[in-house]
C-alpha cells in the first residue's frame, strides 16, 4: 500500500510540474531569431595615419535582422587592429580587416592603408621647395577637413598649411626632401573624417625652387 501511494504521490508531482512548465514555456515565448541574408561593412576601403582610428559598420539585409553579433578580425594586427568594428593604425602599411556574422556566417572585408604618422619633421632634411596653390577638391577650397599631402613614394614629406590673403585661401605645402634635386613628388588630399584619400594629377620633381605666388597661385584640382 505505501509503494503503491508512493508512485501515485511522484505521479501527481510529476504532472503537476509539466503543467508549470508548459505555462512558464507560454510566458517566455520569445520571436523568431531573424539571421541576416546578406552583411556589408559601410566601407570597402579606408586610409587611416599611424595612432588613429575609424568605426567600421556592419550593414544587415534585411533590416529587421535580430541576431546583430559581429566577429572581427584583422589579417595583420602589426599594421591595422580591429575591437568591434573601431580599426586603429599601427604601422604604416596595407592589410585587411574581416567581418563574419555570428548568425548565417555572412563576411565582407575592408581593405585597409595604414598611412605614416601626419607629422614631418623639417629638421631630418636639408632642402625644402614650397608650392603656393589655389586648391580645389569637388569645388571645394581645401578647409580643416583636408590635409594635403606631399609624398616621395610612400613617405610623407610636407603638409599643405591653409592661408588668406585679401580675402582669397591659398595653401602653402612645403615639402622637404634630403637631396637637393631629382626626387618625385606626388600630392595627395586625405579626407580625415572620412578617411579617404585622393590624389592629384599633379607630379614634381623636387628643384629647391619655389612654384606658384601670391599674385598667381599654382592651381591644384581634383574633379
Amino acid at each position: 500500500m505505501k509503494r503503491t501511494r508512493y508512485h501515485i504521490l511522484m505521479a501527481g508531482v510529476a504532472v503537476a510540474m509539466a503543467a508549470v512548465a508548459g505555462a512558464c514555456g507560454e510566458l517566455a515565448d520569445t520571436p523568431d531569431v531573424i539571421k541576416p541574408l546578406e552583411m556589408k561593412l559601410s566601407r570597402s576601403r579606408i586610409f587611416i595615419a599611424e595612432g588613429s582610428s575609424y568605426q567600421l559598420v556592419p550593414v544587415f539585409t534585411p533590416n529587421t535582422v535580430t541576431d546583430l553579433g559581429v566577429f572581427w578580425m584583422s589579417n595583420d594586427a602589426e599594421i591595422a587592429r580591429v575591437v568591434n568594428g573601431k580599426v586603429t593604425g599601427v604601422a604604416q602599411g596595407e592589410t585587411r580587416i574581416k567581418a563574419i556574422s555570428v548568425s548565417a556566417l555572412k563576411e565582407d572585408s575592408c581593405l585597409v592603408t595604414v598611412l605614416p604618422k601626419l607629422y614631418t619633421n623639417p629638421n631630418n632634411y636639408p632642402y625644402d621647395m614650397v608650392i603656393y596653390a589655389d586648391v580645389s577638391v569637388h569645388g571645394r577650397p581645401a578647409d580643416g577637413s583636408m590635409l594635403i599631402g606631399a609624398f616621395c613614394g610612400d613617405e610623407l614629406r610636407g603638409i599643405g598649411v591653409q592661408h588668406e590673403w585679401k580675402g582669397i585661401p591659398y595653401t602653402v605645402l612645403r615639402i622637404y626632401s634630403p637631396t637637393a634635386r631629382g626626387e618625385t613628388i606626388t600630392l595627395g588630399c586625405y579626407h580625415v573624417e572620412e578617411a579617404l584619400m585622393e590624389m592629384f594629377d599633379d607630379v614634381f620633381v623636387f628643384d629647391g625652387e619655389s612654384h606658384g605666388s601670391l599674385s598667381s597661385l599654382y592651381e591644384l584640382r581634383i574633379d
